[in-house]
């Protein structure tokens, strides 16, 4: 970039007026009593906004006016941003809270399309051409849609962000101040048993396959929606359920001339994205030509001393501290969702609490093949997996289920039907670099480096025996 088209960044705004995001409800009637020899207590109807952030600014982006919360905690807005340079953008995110007694559903979603006005109509043309303004589920990436659920006592961080975008022509910059308006949200909750005739009890887990009437066996097949499972265990608490096929996240690597290279990274756009997809085999097979749905473990090795990182060129890392896994990964009765046998030889290191960030990848090659690598900025594999869970609570499924990878036992148990022939992680540690995954219809003896896309996103998904 020259020198006078910094001076022309300098001097022209693109500006974002008051952007309002607001919750609606619909009519609801609530304190029914009866008189004489009954009385129903008083209900409680409650969706709002809560914890909303510190704008997050990228590029040459400022923040003239930060958003608040207000109108009884269901609208965000009085906040205004100045956009400067291509690739500029804010980040806002926030929950959405339903500390009601009833489940909701989102009846109505309607977003403004971005108007421009200025002295120069080209430049307002090209610059509402070349807004990104979305507002997705912060676990999972999905978007925000319609016929969402929100069930009671439950909350979803949203994430809402405005990006003047980076791959702007020379010809498509401005040559005017450009003002921005119409960029409002309104979500609109209704009660879910008033919407469309939906009734809200959950509906039960559905049996696809089941080998012995009577009975949860381990290879049952049942489904939640769309998604189908097989059952791993089961007691008379809980079932523990692995998703039929891998997710359709991550990125896709194609084979040219008998060299690796990504091709691609899935997003919201992609139909299907997030959800179950018999395409996305992950790492497999020596004969095949492109690898879908390949993710990382994690951008480092958080559950040893060493917490070895990426140096982000080449194969160097950097491993602070000393050699030997943390005590919470150590103890196998610490470790998260666990059942049968375990010993510290295989430590658990899934972590659900790990799932708000998306991952941040850099490049390293080996051979001529060049690969992407997670760098340490909070990012798991617990993004997706969290996620989904969120997208099956969408979908009917109970609200208490809860979401992991298999162990290093359970994969091993399984047969060959299940284990399926993908490639997957498993949230198992070889040692402070390496997790354990499937791949081919066995269970690796070494593992995959835990910041390389690889290995793709297979869930366990926990519910209640009593859902079945």
């Amino acid at each position: 970039m020259n020198k006078d088209k910094k001076l022309v960044f300098g001097i022209l705004a693109l500006l974002v007026s008051i952007v309002a995001v607001s919750i609606s409800y619909a009519t609801f009637t609530q304190n029914l009593n009866i008189n004489g020899v009954a009385n129903v207590q008083a209900s409680n109807w409650s969706v709002h906004f809560a914890n909303l952030t510190n704008g997050v600014r990228n590029g040459t982006a400022v923040e003239q006016t930060a958003p608040t919360i207000k109108s009884g905690q269901t609208s965000i807005g009085d906040y205004a941003v100045t956009f400067y340079s291509p690739g500029d953008s804010i980040t806002y995110t926030f929950d959405v809270v339903n500390d009601g007694d009833y489940d909701a559903k989102i009846s109505v979603l309607t977003k403004g399309t971005p108007t421009c006005t200025g002295s120069d109509s080209t430049s307002n043309t090209n610059v509402c051409n070349n807004l990104e303004y979305t507002l997705t589920y912060t676990a999972g990436g999905q978007a925000v849609a319609q016929n969402d659920a929100l069930r009671k006592n439950e909350t979803k961080n949203m994430t809402l962000v405005l990006r003047y975008k980076t791959t702007i022509g020379q010809d498509e910059l401005p040559t005017a101040q450009v003002n921005v308006s119409n960029l409002g949200i309104t979500i609109q909750y209704a009660q879910a048993s008033l919407y469309d005739g939906a009734n809200t009890e959950v509906p039960k887990l559905t049996y696809v396959n089941r080998q012995n009437e009577g009975q949860i066996t381990a290879g049952d097949e049942v489904a939640i929606d769309t998604e189908h499972f097989y059952v791993v265990s089961s007691d008379s608490t809980n079932t523990v359920l692995l998703a039929k096929y891998n997710l359709l996240v991550g990125n896709v690597y194609n084979q040219v001339s008998g060299s690796w290279s990504k091709t691609k990274t899935l997003t919201s756009s992609d139909t299907g994205y997030g959800l179950q997809n018999e395409n996305a085999k992950g790492y497999y097979g020596s004969s095949a030509t492109d690898r879908t749905g390949v993710v990382a473990f994690s951008g480092k090795g958080y559950w040893d001393n060493k917490n070895c990182v990426w140096s982000g060129s080449g194969n160097a890392t950097t491993c602070p501290g000393t050699a030997g896994l943390k005590s919470e990964y150590a103890n196998a009765s610490n470790a998260e969702g666990k059942t049968g046998s375990y010993s510290s030889t295989y430590p658990y290191v899934y972590n659900s609490t790990m799932s708000s960030t998306a991952p941040s990848y850099g490049t390293y090659s080996s051979g001529s093949n060049t690969w992407q690598a997670a760098q340490d900025n909070g990012y798991t594999i617990a993004y997706y997996v969290e996620g989904y869970v969120n997208t099956l609570k969408g979908l009917g499924a109970p609200n208490n289920i809860t979401g992991r990878l298999l162990t290093y036992e359970e994969a091993s148990s399984l047969s060959s039907t299940v284990k399926g022939n993908g490639s997957y992680w498993l949230g198992s540690a070889y040692n402070d670099s390496n997790v354990r995954y499937v791949g081919g219809g066995g269970v690796s003896s070494n593992g995959f480096w835990r910041a390389s896309d690889v290995g793709g996103v297979r869930p366990v998904i926990i519910v209640s025996t009593s859902d079945i």
